[in-house]
């Protein structure tokens, strides 16, 4: 992961903020905690939506980090050849089963 200095661009509205850990409701399993972050001050923190985001967990402490440009174009490019190896394997796949219907 990248380096990151945590200082973002402008001056947030409310450095800090209080939400309570509550239960995923549709997940059916009421012991599942959950937390709901939402706000445009998220957007002046470095998360505008679409951003990935790294979480580290620490003794009683989450910290979220979010990507950096290098990370996100690297994550984009890694998930395009991905896909560029799943089409090659179908089309291997197909040219098999082609070969053994003409051999065959």
């Amino acid at each position: 992961m990248a380096e990151h200095d945590c200082i973002s661009e402008g001056k947030i509205a409310k450095a800090e903020r209080r939400c309570i850990v509550g239960y995923r409701p549709k997940g059916g399993d009421r012991s599942t905690p959950q937390v709901n972050i939402a706000g445009k001050w998220l957007a002046e923190a470095g998360f505008a939506v679409g951003t990935g985001v790294s979480l580290k967990v620490l003794d009683g402490c989450l910290v979220l980090i979010p990507d950096s440009r290098e990370e996100t174009r690297l994550r984009r490019e890694q998930a395009q050849l991905e896909q560029q190896k799943r089409e090659m394997e179908q089309t291997r796949q197909q040219a098999l089963a082609l070969l053994a219907k003409v051999s065959g």
